[in-house]
């Protein structure tokens, strides 16, 4: 019998954390692509990278960002968006990379395939433009 918190983990791939609980924050931060914030009091400073995680799927989320720069509108214009707003190509495309997991993390949860007319549609509704 498979409990939950093994279920998420690719066979053959030890657990990181055993407090980590599946979700979507949980698959970002088993892939190192959520960063990490640390409070002193009341300042907050983020630490750009997470030291425990699953290399592999880190690398092929970053890999998987940058390709879809050019086959797929929304994200070149949220990495485009990112690259305004001052951040490093790598930080948009940590961003970039954030976002395809959560669509991962939806299409997983719902057993739905990824349609990227329905994702446009509901990123213009979301951000109040006319389709």
């Amino acid at each position: 019998m498979v409990d939950d918190r093994q279920r998420w983990h690719p066979p053959g791939q030890r657990r990181q954390s055993r407090v980590q609980k599946p979700g979507q924050n949980g698959l970002q931060c088993y892939a190192g692509r959520a960063p990490v914030t640390r409070r002193s009091g009341k300042s907050d400073f983020v630490v750009a990278r997470r030291l425990t995680h699953n290399r592999h799927l880190g690398d092929a989320v970053h890999q998987w960002a940058f390709c879809s720069l050019t086959r797929s509108g929304w994200a070149r214009e949220f990495y485009d968006s990112k690259i305004t707003a001052g951040k490093s190509h790598h930080n948009a495309l940590r961003a970039l990379g954030n976002r395809w997991l959560e669509i991962l993390w939806y299409c997983l949860t719902r057993g739905i395939p990824y349609d990227e007319n329905v994702h446009v549609a509901n990123r213009n509704r979301a951000l109040g433009r006319a389709a």
